[in-house]
């Protein structure tokens, strides 16, 4: 499955593509699909003020340096864990375009059915790696079955911050081999 988006120098979304409304329908996401956010912020549909930072470090360093970016990221299922690639490709007029390729469903073992019905205390949920940190430890929901994590906030952890400062920095690195 592969979806995309472009966003305009004001970071609205001026085109969607690939499976964009089969991926929003399969995910009961009726607010997603591509006549309710062409013409919209991207920032409409990304949760957390951290998230949004860290979206929008990438795409102004993909702009600044007219360098494509690339990372992995989690967007799970409710009951599936996928893994994704990220690269975002800037275009002319300031436009970049953020294409997302899934790239494999891991199976755990998971049964809705012994899934705990209380609140777990949970403060955050890492937009990247879909990790939720409990007390001071960041812990996979799909390591833990029995359990049902509930986000009270979308952030991007440490781990995932620093897989994206590598990224950022290979990016440097290519652009001073070139000057």
């Amino acid at each position: 499955m592969k979806t995309s988006y472009t966003v305009d120098q004001d970071h609205r979304i001026i085109c969607v593509g690939g499976s964009w409304d089969d991926f929003a329908a399969q995910n009961d996401g009726a607010n997603a699909m591509a006549e309710q956010v062409i013409g919209h912020s991207l920032w409409k549909f990304t949760e957390g003020f951290e998230v949004q930072s860290f979206l929008n470090a990438i795409i102004f360093s993909v702009r600044q340096k007219n360098q494509v970016f690339t990372t992995l990221y989690r967007c799970d299922g409710p009951n599936t864990p996928r893994l994704f690639r990220m690269t975002a490709t800037p275009l002319s007029q300031g436009h970049v375009q953020v294409d997302h390729a899934l790239l494999e469903t891991p199976q755990f073992p998971f049964s809705p059915s012994v899934v705990a019905l209380g609140r777990n205390v949970c403060n955050n949920r890492c937009s990247m790696c879909c990790s939720f940190k409990v007390g001071e430890d960041w812990i996979d929901p799909f390591a833990h079955p029995e359990t049902r994590f509930f986000p009270d906030s979308h952030v991007v952890c440490p781990a995932c911050k620093g897989l994206a400062r590598e990224g950022f920095g290979q990016v440097v690195e290519m652009q001073r081999q070139r000057t």
